[in-house]
């Protein structure tokens, strides 16, 4: 204690500053430390709850006894991180949170049908579709919650009117955070799917914010399609892309090289109709031959005159009996062929999805050589001649027809080496970690003083003081250890209780050793103690 108290008395008053106040900094550090360590850490249980739901949520956990922290007007609730896993079971268990008043399939478990009119059913079906409907868009990603409005009109019997359904859908979307039109095409055709007889352009979706992400109308159709032949071409662009990467990297190496591909695409579906003939390829289809004979009675009479007279019956009868002997046979025959003309019937479809048109840019990395007096790495561009081998070698591997107009370009240029620096997951990490980090640090460099400025010289002393000791040595005025009877101890050089006269002081004065064979004699004799004062010096200094 003693040599506590002494330390801090040959203590200048600026170190002896500086020594209290880390001394009070690391004195609240560690209680920061331990209050923290001894604090509990809450954990979210719920996020974005109804009030509804946040209150049932709240007076299940006082029953349950189980803290609990409220966070912005409910809609957050927090409860400590150990127990997180076991109350979500048990508010499971008790159904919450139910999602406000959203109800599924589970609202003809609660009541018997018996005495419920058709309209009830009714509306208890659509009420229990929009609730199984919002339950499953709540659970994408984006989606923090979802509200569907269905219109499902009921059909009059014997009506000719056809009213068609709707749907209404209204998102609440996580943070900033934006949908995709795939997903927005995915949360549509989930509706249809459910909902009979729904169509695309009878489908609206809007966010909280008041935006439109989906306005139903008969161009959705259309547009759906148009997102699909999107979603194509971006698929061969990737698929030319990753191909060309793979070829090349093999040849220049990983990393090496940059591809990019840009398609023009036809997605109209051509079905062509044709019909051939051929004159010269007639054929005999059918042949029909008649042969006839027909008698026919020949007139004697020549030259008479042409009356009505002649031609009364009983009227010149003689005439008559001689032309009953005379009779003309007449042969007809008829023959009709009919030919078939060769014809060929053709059906030509071509399929949507078929390349027009291809672009296609290479960024290409040089060489490198290490310079053998400095060991540095220098750049070498390509040569022409290198280029020229891996447009050819690309031409030949994705199929390149010059008569589609494709265009293919292959650039040599020196990459960059800066580093992309963390990756996501390191960079979550480091932002979770990072206050931690800091206060350890921090306590680690509070410590590290205190030892250096307060413990340190503390024990330096004490040891000085011990070494002192067992060699019979005295502290002197300035610290260091003196040989006991020296005159920096107080004393004269001599024999115990030896008086000196003055003539005799003078002749040890003369007699005196200079500096530098003192030191000499204290390597020799007492080397430790040399040592502690030259720490003593370089601690001062």
């Amino acid at each position: 204690m003693q040599v506590i108290i002494q330390f801090f008395k040959e203590m200048s008053t600026a170190r002896l500053a500086a020594t209290a106040i880390t001394t009070i900094l690391l004195f609240v550090l560690f209680i920061i430390y331990f209050l923290k360590v001894n604090d509990t850490d809450y954990a979210v249980l719920y996020s974005d709850l109804e009030l509804q739901d946040s209150a049932k949520v709240v007076q299940e956990l006082e029953n349950q006894k189980v803290p609990y922290q409220a966070l912005y007007d409910g809609s957050v609730i927090k409860v400590p991180k150990s127990k997180v896993i076991g109350v979500r079971l048990s508010l499971a268990q008790a159904g919450l949170p139910n999602s406000g008043s959203l109800v599924g399939y589970e609202i003809f478990d609660k009541e018997d049908s018996i005495g419920t009119t058709n309209f009830a059913q009714n509306v208890k079906f659509v009420r229990a579709l929009e609730g199984e409907l919002s339950r499953t868009i709540s659970a994408f990603d984006q989606v923090t919650k979802a509200r569907v409005h269905l219109v499902i009109p009921r059909r009059e019997i014997f009506s000719k009117e056809r009213v068609e359904p709707r749907a209404s859908i209204v998102l609440k979307l996580r943070g900033s955070s934006n949908l995709r039109k795939s997903e927005i095409d995915a949360i549509s055709h989930l509706v249809i799917t459910a909902v009979p007889s729904l169509e695309m352009k009878s489908i609206s979706i809007v966010d909280t914010k008041g935006r439109a992400l989906k306005i139903g109308s008969a161009e959705d159709s259309m547009d759906f399609a148009s997102g699909k032949n999107d979603d194509i071409r971006i698929a061969n662009e990737n698929r030319l892309k990753k191909d060309i990467e793979n070829l090349l990297e093999s040849t220049l190496g990983a990393g090496k090289v940059k591809v990019r591909v840009a398609l023009e695409m036809n997605f109209d579906r051509i079905i062509t109709n044709s019909e051939l003939y051929d004159p010269e390829g007639a054929v005999v289809r059918s042949v029909q031959a008649i042969d006839a004979k027909e008698k026919t009675p020949v007139g004697e009479q020549s030259g008479g005159d042409a009356s009505v007279a002649n031609n009364i019956p009983g009227e010149g009868g003689g005439s008559a009996e001689g032309a009953e002997g005379n009779f003309a046979i007449i042969e007809k025959s008829d023959q009709t062929t009919n030919y078939e003309i060769s014809k060929t019937i053709k059906n030509h479809i071509t399929e949507s999805g078929v390349i027009t048109k291809m672009s296609i840019g290479i960024l290409v990395d040089g060489n490198y050589k290490t310079d053998p007096e400095t060991e540095e790495s220098i750049y070498e561009t390509r040569s022409k001649e290198d280029l020229d081998k891996i447009a050819n070698l690309v031409k030949v591997a994705i199929g390149f027809n010059e008569d589609r107009d494709d265009k293919i370009e292959v650039i040599n240029m020196q990459f960059s080496n800066d580093l992309d620096g963390f990756d996501e997951d390191d960079s979550e990490w480091l932002k979770q970690e990072l206050p931690d980090l800091i206060q350890t640090l921090i306590l680690a460099i509070v410590v590290l003083l205190v030892l250096i400025t307060v413990i340190r010289p503390i024990a330096m002393k004490a040891f000085e003081i011990r070494q002192a000791e067992e060699g019979n040595d005295v502290i002197g005025p300035d610290g260091q250890p003196v040989p006991a009877g020296s005159a920096a101890a107080g004393g004269v050089e001599g024999a115990p209780g030896e008086e000196l006269s003055a003539e005799g002081v003078a002749g040890k004065e003369e007699k005196q050793v200079p500096p530098l064979e003192r030191i000499n004699n204290m390597v020799d004799t007492d080397p430790e103690s040399l040592v502690l004062a030259l720490r003593k010096w370089l601690n001062e200094g």
